[in-house]
Parts: C-alpha cells; structure tokens; sequence
C-alpha cells in the first residue's frame, strides 16, 4: 500500500493533492488547521484518509520523538 502525508490540506493546492492521491490508490495523512475543512475531508474520504488538525509552524504543537 501507498501512503501520502499532504501537509496544508486545507488549501487549494492541498485539497487538490489530497484528491488526485486518492484518486490514485494511496492512503492519505493530511494536516492543516482548518478544523472544518478537515473534517469535510474526512467524510469526503471517509476510506484511507485520516485528518490531523495542526499548525506546523507552531514548535508547541509539534511533538518530537
């Protein structure tokens, strides 16, 4: 199996990443901070897709390890 991490999957080019990934066998992991967003995503793809809500540019919400 195929795996994908999309990070900033809420925006335009992440959501379109998102569909073309999928579209194509992988499993997806994507993050963003849009909570809503994710969790159209998440009934969108509701087979090999999981949400993480995070702002990758926040040290605090990155856990190391």
């Amino acid at each position: 199996m195929k795996n994908v991490l999309i990070t900033g999957a809420t925006g335009g080019i992440g959501q379109t990443l998102v569909k073309v990934f999928h579209e194509n066998g992988y499993s997806v992991c994507a993050t963003g901070t849009n909570v809503e967003k994710l969790n159209l995503l998440e009934k969108k793809y509701d087979k090999r897709f999981k949400s993480i809500q995070c702002d990758l540019s926040d040290n605090d919400q990155i856990k190391v390890g």
